[in-house]
């Protein structure tokens, strides 16, 4: 069944939060490595709360970015006011040993933190991830309203709850879910896409599953997968345009959506127009079912 909550702030305790348990932000008394902050190209070693811990903080002014990279480790981002508050946690790997540390880099206007390798020093360049390297690095964020969001993971979850601005996920295996009264913009290859938005939303997927819930809509928006399903979830009065397209897939309306179009044997090409008309909605899959309701 489709996820269509009405609550942004319940997004996190609806999926579930074993991702999240408490208990993996404990102390690790055999980690191998204190957790290193990168400050300016410099190695500094940071005085960790608890072995394998440490927290920074930053005064970011509204409408700055923080972009948060990490490969293995899932990245949760909560409201706050006041300073942006990150707390990193390194994680032993399967060896007992912590082959990873912090890095950050800093602009007027930006603030990078990733989870990188022992040889590697600043948050600069695409994200990889080495097979020698053990451990990683979860994040665990407080954000203050305005501060826009560019996340990147490898094989991490990423959750974001009560944003108030735009929300950008990079992922490659790790599920995302997004509750912002901003945009929310997903790109993923196999991890499930849940999003709650005020504003637009697009993602991208190729076998996760996509499952959104739009406040508003002010501008045309996407939704694209291979084999993954598409559900959607309008407001009972908006003004849309609506078009699916799926080879193999079924497509289904609730509420006021009602596809009219070509229904052929093989493949559907339908549209539906939602109120007055308005922004367009393409939604396109291979072999994922699509379904469109208002609520």
């Amino acid at each position: 069944m489709p996820f269509y909550d009405t609550s942004l702030n319940s997004i996190v305790d609806k999926w579930g939060s074993s991702t999240y348990d408490p208990s993996m932000l404990t102390d690790f008394s055999r980690t191998s490595l204190a957790l290193g902050i990168v400050l300016g190209g410099a190695i500094a070693l940071a005085t960790p709360a608890t072995a394998g811990e440490t927290t920074l903080r930053d005064r970011l002014a509204a409408g700055s970015t923080l972009t948060v990279k990490t490969a293995t480790g899932f990245i949760h981002i909560s409201r706050g006011s006041g300073d942006t508050i990150v707390r990193a946690v390194a994680h032993p790997g399967d060896a007992g040993t912590i082959d990873m540390h912090v890095a950050e880099n800093r602009s007027a206007r930006s603030w990078t933190i990733c989870e990188v390798h022992l040889d590697t020093h600043t948050c600069e360049g695409d994200l990889h991830s080495k097979s020698y390297a053990t451990g990683r690095v979860d994040f665990t964020i407080s954000v203050p309203e305005g501060i826009k969001l560019d996340l990147k993971t490898i094989s991490g979850d990423v959750a974001v709850a009560d944003a108030t601005t735009d929300v950008a996920v990079g992922s490659v295996s790790g599920d995302v879910k997004i509750a912002t009264t901003g945009d929310a913009f997903v790109k993923s290859v196999s991890g499930d896409v849940k999003v709650v938005a005020d504003g637009t939303a697009t993602a991208k997927t190729v076998s996760g599953n996509v499952n959104v819930r739009l406040g508003t809509l002010r501008n045309s928006t996407s939704f694209d997968s291979v084999s993954g399903t598409i559900a959607l979830a309008l407001p009972h009065n908006v003004n849309a345009k609506v078009s699916a397209n799926t080879l193999s897939g079924d497509v289904t309306g609730g509420g006021d959506v009602h596809f009219g179009g070509d229904k052929s044997f093989v493949g559907h090409n339908v549209r539906a127009t939602l109120g007055q008309g308005g922004p367009p909605i393409d939604i396109r899959t291979v072999s994922g079912s699509i379904d469109v309701t208002t609520i």
